[in-house]
């Protein structure tokens, strides 16, 4: 059976995602996350020929774009991109499995991992409805493009590596530094390496090749972006982040009173285009204070980095640990050539976002990579010293099983989730209660839940500029921005009584319970 599975593991492991697919979508097609509404809301811009607003430097335009001509048809817009990123998981397991083949001849942990693959991806699918995994896709063929035989002498292959390549910064724009640097470090490996001369003029004319092809790809989506906010970037969201995670962003706010509307009178929230909201953005160079904060936030972000790690695998920071001890140590650079261009890879990777913030999704890439390398220590330095097959079998179970537990625990939260916000959706629709809306809203799963809400219900969205306001300046601000109705969130029966009494749940038109939630709807107009 192992055999069979090794041979023809690839269409295996996608067949049996297909059938996990589809099998429990009913489960998981409700289910989406804050940027998801974005994506969304992109694509219905491009399907309707609203090009200006569909540019967007936060949001990467290719998941949006492949979306757009099933996102206004469908009945549920999250489920056109919930099947991209299924398309993109069939991409994802061939190119592992070409990867992996590469890499592993043991068949018990090709098999335990063609198993394992599609359960890790489906939960993957409906973690983050849009950008990651279809750049995830274009990173793993890059991956096997540069780990390939023929990949440092033949340059056609550079040229396939930048087209790849560009079309990942379409999917996520961190995919741009990430190329520049992987592909310039591997290039100056290869020369250290290679016992043979490899002159420094051969190495920088594949750079200088790469490097055109992709951003003559690439261009096209960097001045449309300088054009929208006259700066020539590839992207926004390092700046707002840094912004954002220095500390600067509530300093830096425009000044729109109580209530921050939409970036468009017809958005359904803030999270479509946050950059327009702020007059200036501080990076870590603005100012000594801001370098001192930026230090410090990498710092933080190392701690975060271990329950990230510990999240994919509880092995993950071993594999690397062992890997990067055993190519430093080793005098026979060449010999771990292959393993060590995995293991540039997810360095930069995990150090690109080291500098600002990380996330699991981030590195997934890391994951998968780390998967193959701890295959591949089993299988050189662990199977050859064990004549029990019993126990070979618990040791790969124990290691690849280890990748499955957050998968799992992702998959049960994520059963059914999301439903009540589309129940709120019909809800609304059924009483025709149409137009702008606030809330109370107290922490970030009541944020998310009304700004999804708004996307569904067509809608849109103000956010409150600060927590601490009288109930006299938010009457004030809610006439003054027409706002339709209020999302009063409660945690107790008591705090629901109160506000009962007070002047705007009086002055509503009427009040509804949104079903199976602590929060009430106070109709105003």
């Amino acid at each position: 059976m192992s055999r069979l599975i090794t041979k023809y593991g690839i269409y295996f492991s996608i067949a049996l995602y297909l059938v996990l697919f589809f099998v429990t979508l009913s489960w998981y097609q409700f289910s989406f996350d804050v940027d998801g509404t974005a994506y969304m809301t992109i694509a219905r811009r491009m399907y309707d020929g609203d090009w200006y607003k569909s540019i967007n430097g936060l949001w990467s335009p290719l998941n949006s774009f492949i979306a757009s001509s099933y996102v206004s048809q469908s009945a549920n817009p999250a489920i056109s991109f919930k099947i991209i990123n299924a398309v993109s998981c069939i991409g994802i397991i061939a190119a592992t499995g070409i990867l992996l083949k590469r890499f592993i001849q043991n068949s018990l942990l090709i098999t335990g991992i063609f198993i394992a693959l599609p359960v890790m991806l489906l939960s993957w699918t409906h973690q983050q409805l849009a950008g990651d995994l279809l750049s995830l896709l274009f990173m793993l063929v890059y991956i096997n493009l540069i780990t390939s035989k023929n990949f440092f002498t033949k340059s056609a292959y550079n040229i396939y590596a930048a087209v790849i390549m560009a079309l990942a910064y379409l999917a996520k724009s961190f995919c741009l530094p990430f190329f520049l640097i992987n592909h310039i470090i591997i290039h100056l490996w290869y020369q250290r390496s290679n016992q043979s001369a490899v002159q420094t003029k051969f190495i920088a004319s594949r750079i200088f090749i790469s490097f055109s092809v992709f951003f003559l790809i690439a261009i096209g989506w960097i001045y449309c972006l300088y054009l929208k906010y006259n700066k020539l970037t590839f992207s926004t969201a390092g700046t707002l982040n840094y912004n954002w995670f220095l500390g600067n962003g509530s300093a830096t706010l425009k000044d729109y009173g109580l209530l921050i509307p939409p970036p468009y009178p017809d958005s359904p929230n803030f999270w479509e285009d946050p950059y327009s909201y702020y007059t200036t953005f501080y990076g870590p160079l603005s100012s000594f204070s801001n370098f001192a904060k930026a230090i410090k936030l990498v710092f933080h972000n190392l701690k975060e980095s271990v329950s990230v790690f510990a999240e994919i695998s509880f092995t993950l920071i071993a594999v690397y640990v062992y890997w990067m001890v055993r190519v430093i140590k080793s005098k026979q650079k060449e010999k771990f050539f292959s393993s060590s261009i995995l293991l540039i890879a997810s360095i930069i990777l995990v150090t690109g976002y080291l500098l600002i913030h990380i996330e699991t999704r981030y590195i997934w890439l890391a994951g998968i990579i780390g998967l193959i390398l701890g295959a591949k220590i089993l299988e050189e330095k662990v199977f050859p010293y064990l004549h029990n097959k019993k126990l070979s079998f618990i040791i790969a179970l124990l290691f690849i099983g280890s990748f499955l537990l957050s998968p799992a625990d992702k998959l049960q939260d994520l059963k059914g989730n999301g439903k009540d916000i589309y129940d709120a959706a019909d809800l609304l629709t059924t009483k025709n209660i149409h137009g702008s809306f606030t809330s109370n809203y107290g922490n970030n799963a009541q944020n998310s839940w009304c700004t999804k809400l708004a996307f569904l219900s067509h809608n849109s969205f103000f956010l409150l500029s600060k927590n601490d306001y009288s109930q006299s300046a938010l009457i004030d601000a809610i006439r003054q921005n027409n706002i339709r109705f209020y999302l009063y969130c409660y945690n107790n029966s008591m705090e629901k009584e109160n506000f009962l009494t007070t002047p705007l749940a009086k002055a509503s038109k009427q009040i509804i319970t949104i079903p199976g939630k602590d929060i009430l709807l106070i109709q105003l107009q």
